[in-house]
């Protein structure tokens, strides 16, 4: 699935129906929050201003959906969730809990500063208005391992909870605490300080006995559209063949940036992806190559057996406008069928592919694919339902290639 920028209108808050203040326990933003809504249903209440009123058939909808807790490493970085949140235009989280820890470990006060919002999305011409709710916490630098019991008791019961945790994983043990209440878990390895651990943190949850959450990651979504148009080379019978006579794969990504991340995860994951559909097997795991990653996976040849070595190689690109995902990808064959297949992204809205064997003459073609925003990413990933055992496949694949690495986990 192709995942585009959302253009839907922001939700604004309600007028008259926030609230901010110093608490020093979930139970007053709870009251807070019952009081605002039976405000819309009272004579006079804010639903009920004059010209406020819906006309017949265009009545007000509550999101009743999920539950969806926001962990922020800075002030800025929520803000940013709040606005991600605020622009979701197809599904509406119930309540949006948006924390992070003040900054200065001087604001250590007991307690914490909550700010309460009914946001509203504009009705369009076939869905009515639809209000949900959006809680900002901050609380003390000193406070931030009591954040299951800031959290639990804001959750709508009955409901399901994801959690959108910005950077990565690690140690911390409010991830593994909070890992315990949800049932979804959203990351964006890209953001990651250090991607490979990052991953093999992850993978390792995958692995864990008894119950996880479904994990998805925004790097992975963004990658949607190159491996659909991959997939797309080999549809024709003329070309399914050269899938078996693999012997080079190059992928090119966004190198790391100062607060952008990097495109590693996403390669990564591309190269887990391949493997894991066509059957490939570790063989060695990642090594420097110049300023990027080499390793050789093994294909088994479905005609004879044998093991055959695909070269993989993975570089980091310097150019800073094509976003942080993936940059390029090149697919050589060789043997009974050879062929040349290659994606590559020319700017910020599309990218051209080439394809060429012996029997087919050079194909190529220009593809509508501009990198989604966060909020484009969050409506897609709230959306979500099942586990994506393809991306559970390609993670674990990804994550073993890194066992052994030299040189440590550079982005």
């Amino acid at each position: 699935m192709t995942v585009t920028d959302t253009s839907g209108e922001r939700a604004e808050p309600v007028q008259a129906a926030a609230w901010q203040a110093h608490v020093l326990d979930a139970g007053a933003v709870q009251a807070e929050l019952d009081r605002l809504w039976a405000g819309f249903h009272e004579p006079g209440g804010v639903a009920g201003q004059e010209g406020d009123e819906p006309g017949p058939g265009e009545g007000l909808v509550r999101a009743t959906t999920l539950n969806l807790i926001a962990v922020a490493r800075s002030k800025a970085e929520a803000a940013r969730m709040e606005a991600a949140v605020a622009r979701q235009t197809r599904f509406h989280p119930s309540r949006a809990i948006v924390f992070h820890a003040a900054e200065s470990a001087a604001e250590n006060s007991p307690g914490m500063d909550v700010r309460v919002e009914v946001l509203e999305q504009p009705r369009t011409r076939d869905r009515p208005p639809v209000r949900f709710e959006l809680i900002a916490v901050e609380t003390g630098a000193g406070q931030v391992e009591h954040l299951v019991s800031v959290v639990s008791p804001l959750l709508v019961a009955e409901l399901s909870d994801v959690l959108w945790w910005a950077g990565e994983p690690g140690d911390d043990p409010r991830f593994d605490d909070l890992l315990a209440i949800v049932d979804r878990v959203l990351v964006d390895s890209a953001s990651f300080a250090d991607p490979g651990a990052g991953l093999a943190t992850l993978a390792a949850l995958l692995r864990r006995s008894g119950r996880c959450p479904a994990i998805c990651d925004f790097a992975w979504t963004r990658s949607a559209p190159w491996r659909q148009v991959v997939a797309q080379f080999f549809d024709a019978e003329a070309t399914r063949p050269c899938l078996n006579c693999l012997d080079e794969v190059a992928i090119g990504y966004a190198g790391s940036r100062p607060g952008r991340g990097s495109g590693l995860t996403s390669a990564l994951l591309l190269t887990g992806w391949l493997a894991t559909r066509l059957g490939w097997r570790s063989v060695s795991p990642l090594a420097p190559d110049g300023d990027g990653w080499a390793t050789t996976v093994g294909a088994t040849d479905p005609g004879s057996g044998k093991v055959l070595d695909v070269a993989v190689r993975l570089t980091p690109s310097s150019d800073p406008t094509h976003g942080d995902g993936l940059r390029a990808v090149r697919l050589v064959s060789r043997g009974a069928a050879p062929g040349t297949f290659a994606v590559e992204q020319k700017d910020a809205v599309g990218l051209t592919t080439t394809s060429e064997t012996p029997t087919m003459p050079r194909v190529g073609r220009m593809i509508h694919a501009r990198a989604p925003d966060e909020a484009a990413l969050l409506d897609r990933e709230l959306h979500g339902i099942e586990r994506d055992r393809v991306f559970e496949e390609a993670l674990s694949f990804a994550a073993g290639l890194l066992d052994g690495a030299e040189g440590g986990r550079r982005s």
